[in-house]
């Protein structure tokens, strides 16, 4: 702990664990896997990753809410990359909620019957509509940390699975946030 070098040491470490990070997301969306899929319960999967991310949601004041549909058809996905999907949407959530608000998830079956839809909804500042149009694509972000690459890899995981992601925002009023929508068949 007295070592002069240590502070010195524990920055060289943070940013070997930040280009470790970078080179990790630069290989999943350089080099897409094949899936392996399972029939499988969503709302299962988009609540484990809930589950993972209550500790944060606490600790910045996020409220919970989920609006899970009775009766939902399962899914034939690759668990580990919609994880992988669900957990990034509601990072980003958290991310856009530092003092506190509400995140809403639901599920339900599209109105034609061929798909399940997952919400995932914040209270946060909302997405300007000149961001919003570039959200997808590689290496845009508005986060200084960030690399830009999470909601394109997500987008690809998406298309993997032969479905679609859109976000609506608002950056004032009362409908103030964000709403990403996944659909899967």
């Amino acid at each position: 702990p007295e070592d002069p070098l240590r502070e010195f040491t524990e920055a060289v470490i943070e940013k070997v664990t930040q280009i470790d990070r970078i080179t990790k997301e630069l290989i999943d969306y350089g080099r897409p896997r094949e899936l392996e899929l399972r029939t499988v319960d969503i709302q299962r999967v988009v609540d484990s990753v809930l589950r993972l991310a209550a500790a944060r949601a606490r600790s910045q004041r996020v409220e919970f809410h989920r609006n899970f549909s009775r009766n939902l058809p399962l899914v034939s996905i690759d668990v580990e990359r919609m994880n992988e999907v669900f957990s990034n949407l509601v990072t980003n959530a958290l991310d856009a909620m530092s003092e506190g608000g509400h995140l809403t998830v639901t599920t339900k079956e599209a109105l034609d019957q061929k798909r399940v839809l997952v919400e995932i909804a914040n209270t946060g500042k909302g997405i300007p509509s000149r961001k919003r149009q570039q959200l997808f694509t590689p290496f845009f972000t508005t986060k200084p940390d960030g690399t830009g690459l999470g909601l394109a890899i997500c987008q690809r995981i998406i298309d993997e699975h032969h479905g679609s992601i859109s976000v609506e925002s608002k950056i004032s009023g009362p409908n103030k946030g964000t709403r990403f929508t996944v659909s899967l068949p």
